[in-house]
């Protein structure tokens, strides 16, 4: 209901200003990520290209998490970009670790939202094999059932009935 709604809400903002003060590493990113994904912010476009820009030793899950971030953001030219860093010949070589779906599933929506189609064809069968996951990783947002997400890649790909079947399991 509405009122636990705005009391999560308002928690989640509570322990952005927690860890603000406390200045835990990557509060900012986290804190953007939930800011646009989660409490329908924005951001100024200086912060948001400071905070996402490309660095080698990022770990996938952050790579993803920035990627995501530039495109909910509506810089698509700086998330092609970003999203360019790792060909999609090569995601099936990313880290497997407990992070590994989440990564999937904001690469996912990236890719969804740029109609990278090379990139969807390429995370259908990594996300397939996983589909009775969900897509979290360490921001702790989830972005969905992977079978949901094999789903809206299909229906992205023009295969409808197959979306379908997806969406129903998911």
């Amino acid at each position: 209901n509405a009122r636990h709604d705005r009391e999560a809400l308002d928690a989640l903002r509570a322990l952005h200003r927690r860890a603000r003060a406390y200045r835990i590493v990557a509060t900012d990113l986290f804190t953007l990520y939930d800011g646009l994904l989660v409490l329908g912010e924005t951001a100024d476009a200086a912060s948001l290209h400071r905070l996402c820009r490309t660095d080698p030793d990022d770990p996938p899950s952050v790579w993803s998490m920035k990627t995501r971030l530039l495109t909910v953001a509506g810089e698509h030219g700086a998330a092609r970009h970003a999203l360019a860093q790792v060909p999609p010949e090569r995601l099936e070589a990313l880290q497997h670790d407990r992070d590994y779906p989440g990564t999937l599933g904001a690469l996912t929506h990236a890719a969804l939202a740029l109609a990278a189609h090379d990139y969807l064809e390429a995370l259908y069968p990594l996300l397939y094999a996983l589909r009775d996951r969900f897509a979290v990783h360490m921001s702790l947002v989830c972005e969905g059932s992977l079978d949901y997400l094999c789903g809206e890649i299909a229906m992205a790909l023009g295969k409808d009935g197959l979306a379908h079947q997806h969406f129903a399991a998911g």
